[in-house]
């Protein structure tokens, strides 16, 4: 939420010597999503912070602030994202309709994410699997995630709740363990 007015506004990401904003300048009446794109960290370190600078009686409210790695090879300026896990467990997520098929195309039904992890390790693995539906701005309008434990040496399915996809949305699928993991 924003007054509006300010002079400058912006939730910021620090990496690599380069600043990576989105504006919170604008009156924003409602919460409202807002996600600083694309951002490239080579050298393992990234700060992230809200700027203000306004007159009296402005104001910018912020919740739930996140920073999230990206692993579904997406091209960020002019370079493929290569940050990916040390596991390769992409390969077992898939969008399904209610029925329990697989979805290739969004059509305005419900659907949810389901994925089939196998542990071979002698300890536990902590997974979550997120499905996150953007318009097709990129803007994130709904997250559904749900978190699971695996036993060793186990195979498992983890699914998230359903939600409506129109097909002026796209949907991305990921399934993050332990460290892979960063919420702020």
């Amino acid at each position: 939420m924003s007054s509006g007015g300010q002079n400058e506004c912006v939730l910021y990401a620090n990496t690599n010597n380069k600043k990576y904003t989105a504006s919170l300048k604008s009156k924003m009446s409602n919460w409202t999503d807002v996600v600083v794109k694309d951002i490239i960290i080579e050298n393992g370190e990234c700060e992230i912070g809200l700027y203000s600078d306004s007159p009296a009686n402005c104001y910018v409210r912020i919740d739930d602030m996140y920073l999230t790695r990206n692993y579904d090879g997406t091209v960020i300026e002019g370079r493929l994202n290569t940050n990916v896990p040390d596991e390769h467990i992409e390969d077992s997520i898939t969008l399904k309709d209610m029925q329990g098929n697989a979805v290739n195309k969004l059509n305005g039904a419900e659907v949810y994410a389901e994925a089939v992890y196998t542990n071979d390790n002698a300890d536990r693995k902590e997974l979550t699997l997120y499905m996150a539906l953007y318009d097709n701005y990129g803007k994130l309008k709904s997250v559904k995630q749900r978190k699971e434990t695996i036993a060793a040496y186990s195979t498992s399915t983890i699914k998230t709740d359903s939600l409506s996809a129109d097909t002026d949305s796209y949907i991305k699928l990921f399934l993050w363990g332990g460290r892979n993991e960063a919420v702020i």
